[in-house]
């Protein structure tokens, strides 16, 4: 053991051991002795922690047990209860006229679906799983305020209630990304399949326990779920027509609409990332036109708008695949879709304080 090292922990141990000799402790909120010898086993610990770890030293504190929680977003609009809110905005979608009368006890009629993303190339961590949590409680605290309220007899059956999970799989493998003439290209999840299967066990694991512990039923979808949507060929067609607005605001370092699809040639399935390389056919009458991506070892090939199969294979990044999302799930007459913002924003304040207010 080094000196220096040998020198820091001995000084702790002694500090330490000092403390067992005061047979009285005084006021913890005082200025006094106590507050001095935390400031100096504080001190101590960090030393030894940079002595144990120099390369990477930790940083070492004591936590005050206060919480910083502003009331702001979510906590600020919703307060102790949200989910009185979400059924009165699940009412408005099914009255958007407000003819009928909304009151306390009135249940929408449509079935409820919240969704919830997983980018499955990592494993479950605390973060993730807070936010998986969040979904199924918020979902079993749908469905038992629905039930209460249609107990009373005042109101017909409730609609079920289920939690959809998709899989972002058409995030790129890190190790099948490159270069080319200053382009950048990809493979997806989605076409690495040893890549994605690496942590679903685990995560399968979640959201059993999950759904058993909430009494909620759960899905798994694919990115290709969405883009199969009715709707779609049409969203994505208007997109493109707005791609010059669009692009800056989605993607402003590169300008560019982040549309894309693999290469079809079997065994490749590269993408090019940011859809610099793309080229967009204007519809005639009832066609909805065309975008040509290009490969850099099979050339160019083409996806027909008119054609709901072909559209299936197109990818988005992130913001472009939230627009289309949010643009599907607000044309969906079917079923009411709630969507829990990703893990590190869990919440559902978003779409209830934004995108419901612009759709009405």
């Amino acid at each position: 053991m080094s000196s220096s090292r040998s020198t820091v922990i001995q000084e702790l141990v002694h500090l330490l051991t000092s403390q067992l000799d005061h047979s009285a402790q005084p006021d913890p909120s005082s200025s006094g002795p106590m507050t001095t010898s935390y400031k100096a086993v504080l001190t101590g610990i960090q030393r030894v922690v940079s002595e144990l770890i120099p390369g990477t030293p930790l940083s070492a504190t004591f936590h005050d047990g206060k919480v910083h929680d502003p009331l702001g977003g979510g906590a600020y609009a919703f307060q102790q209860d949200y989910v009185t809110p979400i059924l009165r905005a699940l009412l408005n979608d099914e009255n958007p006229n407000l003819l009928e009368i909304i009151n306390a006890r009135s249940l929408p009629t449509r079935p409820i679906v919240i969704h919830a993303s997983l980018q499955p190339y990592f494993s479950p961590h605390i973060e993730t799983l807070v936010g998986f949590s969040f979904t199924f409680a918020f979902a079993q605290a749908l469905r038992d305020r629905m039930l209460a309220i249609a107990a009373t007899g005042e109101s017909t059956a409730p609609p079920p209630v289920t939690v959809l999970i998709t899989l972002i799989d058409t995030t790129p493998v890190k190790s099948q990304s490159f270069k080319c003439n200053g382009t950048k290209y990809q493979k997806s999840y989605k076409d690495v399949p040893e890549a994605v299967s690496q942590y679903m066990a685990d995560w399968e694991e979640v959201f059993r326990f999950l759904s058993v512990w909430s009494g909620i039923s759960f899905h798994k979808a694919l990115q290709a779920d969405l883009f199969s949507d009715a709707n779609m060929p049409d969203l994505v067609n208007y997109l493109i027509s707005q791609r010059a607005i669009l692009g800056p605001q989605l993607l402003p370092k590169y300008g560019s609409l982040a549309i894309r699809s693999a290469c079809p040639k079997p065994g490749c399935s590269l993408i090019e990332v940011r859809g610099q390389l793309n080229e967009y056919q204007t519809g005639v009458n009832d066609d909805l036109g065309a975008i040509t991506f290009s490969c850099p070892h099979h050339g160019d090939y083409t996806i027909n708008l008119s054609r709901r199969e072909e559209v299936a294979r197109l990818e988005a990044d992130s913001p472009v695949r939230t627009l289309l999302r949010t643009m599907a799930h607000l044309l969906d007459t079917s079923v009411h879709n709630i969507c829990i913002t990703s893990p590190s924003k869990a919440g559902i304040y978003q779409e209830t304080l934004l995108y419901r207010p612009l759709a009405a």
